[in-house]
């Protein structure tokens, strides 16, 4: 159950913010096609994800499954970090 509230909380916040961080660093007249281009990317996620989760699963053991989960959000925050560690130094250069 513990799993299941974090993961949701988790997962949920991503797909939530993403639309804002796009909004944010782009211009008005782009977001569109850029939220656009981002979610075609992340539909092949989407696409594999639970089949290698299903894939992952052992009876009822479902440890390995918890891990791919886990380390799949941990890459993925990441990658949300890195960017916006670029972008407050690019935001710094233009102050």
């Amino acid at each position: 159950m513990a799993f299941s509230i974090v993961f949701g909380w988790g997962s949920g916040s991503f797909i939530s913010l993403l639309p804002a961080c796009i909004a944010r660093i782009s211009d008005i007249r782009e977001i569109g096609v850029r939220v656009g281009m981002i979610y075609f990317v992340s539909a092949f996620a989407c696409l594999t994800g639970n089949p290698i989760s299903g894939a992952l699963i052992q009876g009822t053991n479902y440890r390995w499954m918890q891990v791919f989960a886990v380390l799949v959000i941990f890459v993925g925050l990441s990658f949300f970090v890195a960017l916006r560690m670029v972008q407050s130094r690019s935001l710094m250069k233009v102050v």
